[in-house]
């Protein structure tokens, strides 16, 4: 079972993550988490809003499309079932603004304008890339062998 999750500041998608697998799956857990901690204080990790606000932070992280939410459970595909399974909505919020909200990002900004324009074009770029294959997936039939 592998699944990615934002840390602490959805309960709701941790809990039925965790339910799921414990409940439903004899075998291998492996959980990809984003979280934020004091330690991370540093200018490459911070976060502009402070770090009081990382879980509000790694919430707009998944509404901007830049942390996608996802589960695989290969039992699933023994029960003639897709066993991907895209938790993520459809970006709703701002890519930009979320990563301007990083200070790793708006140093960058500020120390190679020109450059960091381009990577965050490709970045934003890459993420609705990557969601649309992510959708893709969750929406084929399973394969069956």
């Amino acid at each position: 079972f592998c699944c990615t999750q934002g840390w602490r500041n959805l309960p709701m998608h941790k809990f039925r993550v965790k339910i799921f697998a414990f409940s439903m799956f004899k075998g291998t857990y492996f959980f990809i988490s984003v979280f934020h901690t004091k330690l991370y204080t540093t200018i490459s990790h911070g976060i502009k809003e402070g770090m009081g606000r990382s879980m509000a932070t790694i919430k707009k992280a998944v509404q901007a499309g830049y942390w996608h939410l996802y589960r695989y459970n290969p039992t699933l595909k023994e029960q003639g079932k897709n066993p991907f399974i895209l938790d993520s909505k459809e970006p709703s919020e701002s890519f930009r603004d979320f990563i301007m909200g990083q200070i790793r990002y708006s140093a960058l900004e500020k120390t190679f304008p020109e450059q960091a324009e381009e990577l965050f074009k490709q970045a934003e770029r890459l993420a609705r890339e990557r969601y649309e294959i992510y959708k893709q997936i969750a929406q084929q039939e399973p394969i069956t062998v």
